[in-house]
């Protein structure tokens, strides 16, 4: 979207929901981020050994970020849940949960539970040393205890109930514990693999609507098998690399169920708002059509080769491209600021309407 009609949309949008007795400076009262790398804001920092390779709190990482500083998030700059927090009015950056420097202020408006590594299966966080989706929301029920101390309990219900929740992991399911290492298709084939993954992701959401949660996003699962990792996980030769259309037809699959998943999810939990959020048509639509977007390289990350370095492999003695925002990787397996910055407009464009469109949502009730 250009960025004259994306600041109209903003402003109808804005509109729109003040007419439904809602602050345009605010939409949420806080915002409550789950998930993997793609969401992670510097958790991995207080739980892993320096050698862990799904630690980001090193340069280059952190290049383009404010004051340049490197904080645990693997990208150049800023990821989707920051974006998202200046968009509904709430914070520039989303704070980490086990930052122990976090504020009472910042806590009080949303932090990001994510972990790099993470999974919906357990097994696949014990294999990355990441904070599993199950721990996460162990940590939820902590954040709720702080938040009551802060602002008292009544209001800290009203805080959650209020508060806008974003879910985004299962990518490293399937790398990981699928498609790599092998540990779940010993047990599975990929149909049934979805359906486990599934099932944990939905027992995920109910115990966050019985904490409170009311208003969430669940996202889908990116194009696998155009992540350069796993291009090169499959060709020998750097220039035969493209994208795995066997892994990325999975992942679609793997959408579909989880749209009808989220469907009846939310007619069984009574007040509940939850929201497909798809982030794998903005994905492929930057690699389909790269040049439209201004990037020049899709098959490999800004960070050395761009073929196999990520974390830890990722560090000062690599090289990095002089222009990431040419770059839709940042390393092999994360997307650059750029890329993280197109899929958040395209979700403010696509969820906006459906939060709108429905009279009986309204988050000021």
């Amino acid at each position: 979207m250009a960025p004259k009609n994306f600041s109209l949309f903003l402003t109808t949008l804005l509109i729109a929901l003040s007419i439904i007795n809602v602050s345009s400076q605010a939409l949420f009262p806080a915002i409550l981020i789950f998930g993997d790398s793609a969401v992670d804001t510097g958790n991995n920092n207080f739980i892993t050994s320096i050698a862990s390779p799904n630690r980001a709190d090193h340069r280059p990482y952190g290049r383009d970020y404010p004051n340049h500083k490197p904080t645990g998030r693997f990208s150049n700059g800023k990821l989707i849940p920051d974006f998202l927090a200046g968009t509904l009015g709430l914070k520039e950056t989303v704070p980490s949960f086990l930052d122990p420097g976090l504020s009472d202020k910042d806590l009080i408006t949303g932090v990001s539970f994510g972990s790099a590594g993470s999974g919906f299966d357990d097994l696949t966080s014990l294999a990355t040393r990441g904070i599993s989706m199950s721990k996460q929301v162990e940590y939820l029920k902590k954040y709720i205890e702080r938040l009551e101390k802060i602002v008292g309990e009544k209001k800290a219900k009203k805080i959650i109930k209020k508060a806008l929740v974003v879910i985004n992991s299962g990518t490293n399911d399937f790398v990981i514990n699928y498609y790599d290492l092998l540990t779940r298709r010993l047990q599975y084939n990929v149909t049934g693999y979805q359906d486990f993954v599934l099932k944990r992701l939905q027992s995920s959401v109910e115990e966050m609507y019985e904490l409170g949660c009311r208003t969430m996003i669940v996202s889908g699962l990116p194009p696998i098998g155009c992540l350069p990792i796993q291009m090169t996980a499959r060709f020998k030769m750097p220039n035969k690399r493209k994208c795995l259309e066997d892994q990325n037809s999975d992942a679609m699959s793997y959408n579909q169920k989880l749209m009808k998943l989220i469907s009846r999810a939310q007619a069984s939990l009574p007040g509940s708002r939850i929201l497909y959020a798809d982030v794998y048509t903005p994905f492929i639509d930057l690699i389909t059509n790269s040049e439209k977007y201004g990037f020049k390289v899709t098959n490999r990350g800004c960070c050395g080769t761009g073929y196999i370095e990520t974390g830890s492999l990722c560090n000062m003695l690599t090289p990095t491209c002089k222009n990431a925002s040419e770059f839709m990787f940042w390393d092999s397996a994360h997307p650059t600021e750029a890329a993280y910055q197109y899929v958040h407009d395209y979700l403010i464009e696509e969820l906006g309407p459906q939060s709108i469109d429905d009279p009986e949502f309204s988050i000021s009730k």
